[in-house]
């Protein structure tokens, strides 16, 4: 928990959403290390039900709840100090700083973010650049249909959703959503 916080501290620093860091460590927790299935809810609200699962489940989860809950904690914590370095005054954007933020049209602000987690991918995997950045004109956003890269945006959460879909209804591999959850929300 301890190094959970620290790295998360060492990414807040460098991003805001590095905030994020302790949530994704508690859902990695829960679906790999503790090896919990979706299905594993309903296992537990059936009552009457006792099976090694459910007998394993049991044992697991207060374990898990706990860590679970530190991490929640770490989390508001170091999300209260961020915010409690602005001042008595809220955090003013300018339009330039961010500019999908302020998009006028509700979807394409959306499609907008969306381009900018395929942006942040691209970087993972052909890391020519030092960092995309949300700033103008680094990163233009979607304004219409004909721009290619809303047709990839659209591809691209339809191919994840696909994927999450068939891993967490066919159940084919909880190391998978783990990865492909890290991959969806970044």
């Amino acid at each position: 928990i301890a190094a959970v916080g620290a790295c998360t501290l060492a990414s807040l620093l460098c991003k805001e959403t590095g905030v994020t860091l302790p949530v994704l460590c508690a859902g990695w927790d829960a679906l790999i290390v503790c090896g919990l299935e979706v299905n594993d809810l309903w296992t537990l609200a059936r009552a009457r039900e006792d099976s090694l699962r459910r007998r394993y489940l049991l044992r697991t989860l207060p374990a898990l709840l706990v860590r679970a809950a530190l991490l929640a904690g770490v989390t508001v914590a170091l999300a209260l100090w961020r915010k409690s370095l602005n001042g008595p005054d809220e955090p003013e954007f300018a339009r330039k700083q961010n500019m999908a933020a302020y998009h006028g049209d509700p979807l394409f602000r959306k499609l907008s973010f969306a381009w900018v987690w395929i942006e942040y991918m691209q970087g993972v995997f052909f890391p020519h650049v030092l960092s995309c950045d949300w700033s103008y004109p680094a990163i233009s956003t979607i304004d219409e249909w004909t721009d290619v890269r809303a047709t990839l945006v659209v591809l691209y959460l339809a191919a994840w959703a696909g994927i999450l879909w068939r891993h967490l209804v066919v159940r084919v591999s909880r190391r998978a959503v783990a990865c492909l959850l890290v991959g969806v929300a970044p």
